[in-house]
């Protein structure tokens, strides 16, 4: 309740009393709300990329958002050359060795699911004949990854046959690691798929005297979803001086690729933290 007192004060005085002490009767009206944020700029559709496009697109950037790459003639993961099409776009890239001079234990394992122990790795099939490819022999000691992940973290099968041959290698690499010291990101490629996605291929090698167990992810942004999708991890076992070689899939249903990002963190992040890295 509200008390009014007043003791030898003017009409005008008592007045403006009055009104103060009414004012401080009423409630408070609320703040104004806030200034509603501007709509996100909406996003101009494009045509469905095609691996013309794509290619085209990756070596003639757009736009600043769109990373450049350059085109190879070679490619350094001769476990791709089964994915090859029966009718590439270009001279299928000539597989190289993947075994280093320094290092022919090396031996990869087949990356899965973050959340299962990893699985043995299977022995890569043959290659694809080609007329106008010749591929170097790949040492019996490599083992090459069958699965992958597509953006959305659905397990992918390496497919027979979809390639279009050509290798795209990233000028700039956009890279998060949790353990630099441990792990190098020794090589990334990218192969344009028949269908205008991408399969990014990546090379982690330990760089311990000792075994180790990392997990690797990769984030794409496209035309479509410029802010990317939530980034699912692989688990790897990586042998002393050994690699691994991984590959991700772009999503389909947005295929115009602007960038990805290559995602690599520690056993000891894992214990601290779950929250996954952007």
């Amino acid at each position: 309740m509200c008390k009014f007192i007043t003791t030898k004060v003017s009409a005008i005085s008592l007045a403006v009393l009055m009104l103060a002490g009414q004012a401080g009767c009423t409630k408070e009206e609320s703040a104004p709300p806030p200034a509603p944020r501007p709509a996100p700029k909406p996003i101009t559709p494009i045509a469905p990329a095609t691996p013309e496009a794509t290619v085209n697109r990756l070596t003639n950037p757009p736009a600043p958002e769109v990373k450049p790459h350059k085109q190879e003639a070679v490619t350094r993961f001769p476990e791709a050359m089964p994915s090859l099409g029966e009718k590439p776009m270009a001279t299928p890239g000539v597989a190289t060795s993947a075994v280093p001079a320094s290092a022919e234990a090396a031996a990869p394992g087949e990356p899965v699911p973050a959340t299962e122990k990893p699985a043995e790795p299977e022995v890569a099939p043959a290659p694809a004949e080609s007329s106008t490819a010749q591929v170097a022999p790949v040492v019996p000691s490599i083992l090459a990854p069958v699965k992958g992940l597509t953006a959305d973290g659905t397990a992918s099968e390496l497919k027979e046959r979809d390639w279009t041959g050509v290798v795209l290698v990233p000028l700039d690499i956009v890279s998060s690691s949790a353990h630099t010291v441990q792990v190098l990101l020794e090589h990334v490629e990218a192969h344009p798929l028949t269908d205008g996605s991408v399969r990014v291929w990546l090379r982690l090698r330990n760089r311990l005297d000792k075994p180790i167990y990392t997990e690797v992810g990769c984030s794409f942004r496209t035309h479509e979803r410029p802010d990317g999708d939530a980034t699912p991890f692989y688990g790897l076992d990586i042998a002393p001086h050994g690699f691994s070689d991984v590959f991700f899939v772009s999503p389909k249903g947005r295929q115009n690729l602007d960038n990805y990002t290559v995602l690599v963190r520690s056993e000891n992040m894992l214990r601290k933290t779950t929250v996954k890295m952007r």
